[in-house]
């Protein structure tokens, strides 16, 4: 079947077209999220190697030449915001291999303009290779509600890899040749375009608005100063406790006449001790440990598996004992000091208000001890 360039090329181009507005609306829209700029730059060399493919009657060799730099660029630019996407760091090593792969190809296509056998013995190969380096990306510690999305997307890489390495394998063969090769192969790779096209740019669409949903969820559970849990979350947590087989305990942290911290150096300054006071709090915190500003200056602890109060003193000591010195803040020393009360639950109450309750008595008792004279202590 002999292909009408310049209606399949004007098909695919109104695809690339349609697909870069989505997806620079992405970028633009999504407060530029990790990897939407270098999606968006696919979509747009996409479309522009569709214009190859549409002057391809008139501008034979000009074509050849844009259509494998717009797709060289457009699959390693997809390689690269897949992984940005993914949160992975920018990697040399992912630059010099792409870059590498560019120059290959770009070299052999200009040696082999008229053989396009001979191009695609390289060149069909280098762009599986990079679909295949994409899927592993997409699939690579992979979980949640994004899980089926990206095995989709990665889904729809697989199927233009195996058209990529179809034709490579008649290529190595040789079973086609002198120019009908060309034509009985490459429609497979041409119409899987708008299919391919159509779902990794409305994938990415959908992942980033699941990504949206659960920055907003977690807004909802953080407090904005501290960046720990907050109240909201402190309900999540009450809710598991249903086993009384599970222990756990919890531990109220306050921090000592706060008010007079800023009183004396200002609200300013004292949201500043609040932040660091968490993130030292947090740098002592266990995986299965959790810690809640509760309101104010007040924290909580939670300890999973902590049943002993021995055990519980000696963490929370551990925790006070980065407070021994100063605060150094905007050049001010500011001291800081805890009372702190805590709770087990089972055997201190069954619910949260009842092991809050107990903790926080146990906290003003730890206070009114503090307050009395060492002489006139018991």
């Amino acid at each position: 079947m002999a292909l009408h360039y310049p209606t399949l090329g004007l098909v695919l181009l109104i695809v690339g077209l349609f697909s870069s507005a989505v997806m620079i609306m992405l970028w633009r829209t999504s407060g530029g999220m990790a990897g939407t700029l270098h999606l968006a730059f696919a979509t747009v060399c996409a479309a522009i190697g569709y214009v190859g493919l549409w002057i391809n009657p008139w501008f034979e060799h000009a074509s050849v030449i844009i259509s494998t730099i717009a797709a060289l660029l457009s699959l390693l630019a997809i390689l690269e915001g897949s992984a940005r996407f993914k949160r992975y760091r920018p990697s040399f090593v992912r630059v010099a291999v792409a870059a590498a792969f560019a120059t290959i190809a770009l070299a052999w296509t200009l040696l082999h303009l008229q053989d396009g056998r001979m191009r695609y013995l390289v060149n069909d190969l280098i762009m599986a290779l990079i679909l295949v380096g994409v899927i592993i990306i997409l699939l690579y510690r992979t979980k949640g509600e994004e899980r089926l999305v990206f095995t989709l997307i990665a889904v729809a890489f697989a199927l233009m890899a195996i058209a990529f390495i179809y034709r490579w394998i008649f290529a190595v063969a040789e079973v086609v040749e002198g120019g009908r090769y060309h034509e009985h192969m490459s429609p497979i790779i041409l119409f899987s375009l708008v299919p391919w096209t159509f779902s990794w740019t409305y994938g990415f669409v959908l992942l980033a608005n699941i990504k949206a949903q659960e920055a907003l969820r977690s807004a909802a559970l953080h407090d904005p100063l501290t960046g720990l849990y907050n109240r909201l979350w402190m309900g999540k947590w009450a809710e598991m406790l249903t086993d009384p087989m599970h222990p756990h305990c919890l531990v109220i942290l306050d921090i000592d006449d706060f008010k007079a911290i800023n009183d004396r150096w200002g609200h300013h300054l004292g949201d500043a001790v609040l932040a660091n006071t968490a993130h030292l709090i947090t740098s002592l915190l266990g995986s299965e440990d959790n810690a809640v500003r509760y309101g104010g200056d007040e924290f909580i602890l939670t300890f999973d598996r902590v049943s002993e109060v021995e055990t519980l003193k000696e963490r929370v000591r551990a925790i006070t004992r980065l407070f021994t010195e100063a605060l150094a803040i905007e050049g001010q020393a500011i001291p800081i000091s805890f009372s702190w009360g805590w709770a087990f639950y089972p055997s201190d109450g069954n619910s949260f208000d009842d092991l809050f309750k107990v903790a926080d008595q146990r906290m003003y008792q730890m206070k009114r001890t503090a307050s009395i004279p060492m002489s006139e202590r018991e």
